[in-house]
């Protein structure tokens, strides 16, 4: 094996796993989602700006781990942000989620060694 197939190797490692780690996140968050809105569940009720934007910015971050798939870059930029967002708008005093940037720094990591990968033939 060349280097070059090392590094390309290594590349889609990374790939998928960002991906099966980010689609694990998703079925995680649309279960609790779906559990929360069958009829036995607590209703949402009325939601404070900071908890809307809260929804919004995890929208976000999906919407950047779905790009991320086609391209590692871009999406895992934009699901960042969705995390940043979301430490802003709903706990500025908390920490930054380090289980929610896994899959981002993943793809992240992934398009570098891609990048690599393309330089050195």
């Amino acid at each position: 094996m060349t280097r070059h197939d090392e590094i390309n190797w290594l590349a889609q490692s990374l790939k998928w796993s960002a991906r099966l780690v980010s689609s694990g996140y998703l079925a995680f968050f649309l279960f609790m989602l779906i559990a929360h809105l069958i009829p036995p569940g607590e209703p949402f009720g009325t939601l404070t700006l900071r908890e809307s934007l809260g929804f919004v910015f995890v929208g976000v971050y999906f919407l950047g781990n779905l790009i991320a798939w086609k391209a590692q870059g871009p999406g895992a930029g934009i699901g960042l942000a969705g995390v940043i967002g979301f430490c802003f708008a709903v706990a500025p005093k908390l920490h930054l989620p380090l289980w929610m940037v896994v899959p981002c720094l993943l793809y992240l990591a992934a398009a570098a060694t891609h990048v690599f990968s393309r330089a050195r033939p």
